[in-house]
């Protein structure tokens, strides 16, 4: 007798534990002028939302948290409160195909206080080191054309003319 209820008792406790653990749920996840916005509850209480690769935020007493973050290429970020991590689609997005993102040429990877650390792992630009190369037309007139965005930019030159490096205008 005893032992059944022993076991019974270990068995509450572990259906207690159990049905204790939430499922962290996304209430709101878009894009709105240009930044992710997020919002959801039942998240572990008191800690860190981490999006993507950044602390966002942190959690309430009650598990709620709402942050802005990046919009990913693929618009689907992933979310952390440091039990759980999720995927979350973001509406309102359009994914940007990998091509059309330019190439930074980072080499480095920091973290939260500016100080560098190892990449691996991290998902910074130093890491993954993706998109195009940039290219360039000098259209001869004193401007280049920035062939991945289109932008033209004045030439600077090192001699005595308009487009001197020293030159400065108001």
């Amino acid at each position: 007798m005893a032992k059944i209820f022993g076991a019974t008792v270990v068995l509450g406790a572990l259906a207690l534990f159990v049905s204790s653990v939430q499922a962290i749920t996304i209430t709101l996840a878009e894009v709105q002028n240009g930044v992710a916005v997020v919002q959801g509850n039942k998240a572990e209480k008191n800690v860190a939302i981490t999006w993507e690769t950044s602390n966002v935020g942190q959690t309430t007493k009650g598990g709620a948290f709402s942050f802005f973050g990046i919009v990913p290429a693929d618009c689907v970020g992933t979310l952390s409160d440091s039990v759980s991590t999720i995927d979350v689609a973001l509406s309102n997005c359009a994914p940007t195909p990998e091509a059309a993102l330019l190439a930074t040429g980072q080499t480095t990877c920091w973290n939260d206080l500016g100080n560098s650390v190892a990449c691996t792992g991290t998902g910074q630009d130093g890491e993954v080191r993706k998109g195009v190369a940039r290219s360039y037309t000098d259209n001869a007139d004193g401007s280049i054309t920035d062939n991945s965005t289109g932008l033209i930019w004045e030439k600077l030159t090192n001699d005595t003319s308009i487009h001197n490096v020293g030159n400065i205008y108001t």
